[in-house]
């Protein structure tokens, strides 16, 4: 197995981003009560992704996977201070529970040291035991800071804990 990351740079890479964004796990945890409207994500997708030099998104691909579908992606923003801003990580749910979610996070921590990161910042749920594992095993550290967000498809108010970690 070859794992490597992507880094998105064209419109033609936005059917994977919509699959990954309409599954019903990353609906509910993106707290919308529904998949989102293709045309306007796709207006996101350009915009601030294609279009925007301080947003980063990284698809995750296996060279023994048929046509090396998209395992997943992670997305952040980087601003002038190398504080880094992770706004998610999506595995694709056949690929769920198979170690992809540290891949993806060891090799794009890898890309963000390569970009000038310093430090990256990330928002766990206290209810997602798996990310808070998975964040631990790869060195992050959890704060004392939280902020309660309504996931009404999750069963309501959620506190999501402030974990960071710094680039070496």
């Amino acid at each position: 197995t070859m794992l490597y990351i992507y880094k998105v740079s064209r419109l033609e890479d936005f059917q994977a981003f919509y699959e990954l964004k309409c599954q019903k796990d990353a609906v509910a945890w993106s707290g919308f009560a529904t998949a989102p409207n293709e045309d306007r994500l796709r207006e996101y997708f350009v915009n601030k992704i294609l279009k925007n030099d301080k947003t980063y998104v990284f698809y995750l691909r296996d060279t023994e996977i048929p046509d090396e579908t998209c395992i997943g992606y992670q997305q952040f923003d980087l601003n002038e201070d190398g504080v880094v801003d992770m706004r998610g990580t999506v595995i694709r749910r056949k690929y769920q529970g198979l170690g992809y979610y540290d891949e993806i996070r060891i090799l794009v921590e890898d890309e963000i040291a390569r970009l000038g990161g310093k430090t990256i910042i990330s928002w766990c749920s206290e209810l997602n035991l798996a990310s808070m594992n998975g964040a631990e095993d790869l060195g992050w550290h959890k704060t004392n800071e939280f902020n309660v967000v309504n996931l009404p498809k999750l069963g309501g108010d959620h506190k999501f804990y402030k974990w960071i970690k710094e680039i070496k």
